[in-house]
């Protein structure tokens, strides 16, 4: 790719022994055979007439509003790509890899860099999984999982539940679900900083340790500002524990007089009084097995 780049005369050739190697990788690879096929387009572009060339590979799924036409100029062939009239485009570009001299953004070249790289992959997943491809470029090629702020606010809710949920058993029921608790008010705030959230929510500083390793490793950013998608609200819970494994969840803005849920105590404070007030009541058993002790 940087002979291309230095010795833009050779386009041609170097391009097309770019798209042969991909294409034997595609073909031969055993990771790779559930890669769609595409059309690659290779390009040499400039910002600026002064500017050093920048190679741009594109893969693209053009449908059916794209066609591709073989012409002949002085005895060679082109391959011509052109949209159809009145058609709206229905593909996307799938993969886009742009390769700049590093002075673009440096103002100097380094030895050994003399080329940065930038990769644009789109991933068909839902928001809070990352596929293996995702991790290679985060990893090997040290590049960003880029979200916009809907999708960092949903990850952050599908990212600490899962962690949160792995923690229960440890940290135990109350403080969980306090922290879910603060974890969705902070999300409804204009600033979200996941450092801040998790030590002011959990007090020992081993469990925060490694909630916020746990975080870093599938969070893209642990500051950004939240906003929640079109109809969708978060709602506070307020968990109460009790006897005999006694739980009860609600929403927060339920709880008090005159509402679904009311508790007082009596004067000793040895006994409280749960008023629950709705017009439908339902009795589940569940049984549960338990372990019984060896003597």
């Amino acid at each position: 790719s940087e002979e291309i780049i230095e010795h833009p005369n050779e386009f041609a050739e170097k391009s097309k022994e770019i798209a042969r190697r991909l294409f034997k990788v595609m073909k031969e690879g055993s990771r790779t055979k559930s890669i769609s096929v595409g059309d690659l387009m290779i390009c040499l572009c400039k910002e600026k007439p002064e500017s050093e060339y920048c190679l741009a590979l594109l893969k693209m799924d053009p449908k059916d509003s794209f066609v591709d036409s073989v012409i002949n100029i002085n005895g060679k062939k082109f391959i011509k790509i052109e949209k159809k009239a009145n058609v709206i485009p229905t593909g996307v570009l799938q993969k886009f890899a742009y390769i700049y001299p590093c002075e673009k953004e440096t103002g100097e070249k380094k030895k050994g860099e003399n080329y940065g790289l930038k990769v644009l992959d789109f991933q068909q997943r839902r928001v809070g999984e990352f596929s293996p491809i995702a991790s290679f470029f985060s990893t090997f090629l040290g590049c960003k999982i880029l979200m916009n702020p809907q999708q960092l606010t949903l990850a952050a809710i599908q990212i600490f539940s899962q962690i949160m949920e792995k923690m229960r058993s440890k940290l135990g029921d109350i403080q969980t679900d306090n922290f879910l608790d603060e974890l969705f008010k902070a999300l409804q705030q204009g600033f979200f900083d996941a450092v801040v959230l998790v030590d002011k929510s959990i007090p020992k500083k081993e469990d925060a340790k490694t909630i916020l390793e746990a975080i870093k490793k599938k969070l893209p950013t642990l500051v950004f500002k939240p906003e929640m998608p079109k109809g969708m609200m978060l709602t506070s819970k307020t968990v109460f524990f009790g006897e005999c494994g006694l739980k009860v969840e609600i929403n927060s803005d339920c709880v008090g007089s005159d509402n679904v849920l009311n508790y007082e105590w009596n004067q000793d404070k040895t006994e409280c009084i749960v008023t629950i007030k709705t017009s439908y009541w339902e009795e589940k058993v569940h049984l549960k097995k338990e372990k019984q002790s060896q003597k």
